[in-house]
């Protein structure tokens, strides 16, 4: 991502979990196997931020921000 933008981040877990936005401290929220959970924030600090799973501690993805 470029600039400052809003942006929705769509969550499909496999088993029911949480998901938390490093550096932007954002949550799905406990989400449900099967259901679908979004994350929506503006994309206003330069990085990387993971978003991590409560449950497992594993990392779904990377998003990579930078303001130009």
């Amino acid at each position: 991502m470029t600039g400052v933008q809003t942006c929705a981040l769509p969550i499909y877990p496999e088993a029911d979990d949480e998901f938390h936005l490093h550096g932007y401290d954002m949550t799905t929220g406990k989400t449900k196997k099967g259901e679908t959970s979004t994350i929506t924030f503006v994309a206003d600090k330069a990085g990387e931020f993971e978003v991590e799973s409560h449950v497992s501690e594993q990392v779904y993805v990377t998003i990579v921000v930078s303001q130009e």
